[in-house]
């Protein structure tokens, strides 16, 4: 049996209690969040995320300091491609502050696609929405009905070409 602190939709700012059994686990610890937070003295979670003003990125201590990636204290998957979602979120909103337009409340979004094999990948990607008081995050891994498998090789196509646009995305 796991017993964990749970920081996910619907929860508490200081997470709620879990328990799950299992046969099989690969435990991953949550990621610690970087000594800046603390140095900028910005509110945090219990775990250290920062309290950001949802559903923006602007710390609740201070708008004017922006916080995106792992140390933000919403219950988004973390990867590289949600850091990269939400650095371009903030560049824009940024933006549009400095323009004294309206500010879009764009989501990020999320896939994480990894190879199994030589020649088959899987893929996990989030659609993430804000109704006004919370996020909630649908998750969705594509099955192939006819091998019955959660991988393919189309899958290995899609990492290859995500790779590409994130690579183009970053180096412009």
């Amino acid at each position: 049996k796991l017993i964990y602190s749970y920081w996910g939709e619907g929860s508490g700012d200081d997470g709620d209690i879990k328990e799950i059994n299992y046969e099989i686990l690969n435990l991953i610890a949550n990621n610690k969040t970087s000594e800046v937070i603390k140095m900028a003295n910005i509110k945090t979670l219990s775990w250290g995320s920062a309290k950001l003003k949802k559903p923006t990125y602007q710390s609740i201590t201070d708008e004017n300091v922006y916080v995106i990636g792992d140390c933000v204290g919403y219950s988004f998957p973390e990867s590289g491609q949600m850091a990269n979602s939400m650095a371009s979120i903030c560049a824009k909103h940024l933006s549009q502050r400095i323009n004294k337009e309206i500010i879009t409340q764009d989501m990020p979004g999320n896939i994480c696609i990894s190879m199994v094999n030589d020649t088959e990948a899987i893929s996990d990607s989030h659609e993430i929405s804000y109704d006004g008081v919370k996020f909630k995050v649908k998750r969705f891994m594509p099955y192939d009905e006819q091998t019955k498998k959660y991988r393919s090789i189309g899958i290995t196509d899609t990492l290859f070409s995500w790779y590409g646009g994130i690579m183009s995305d970053m180096l412009d």
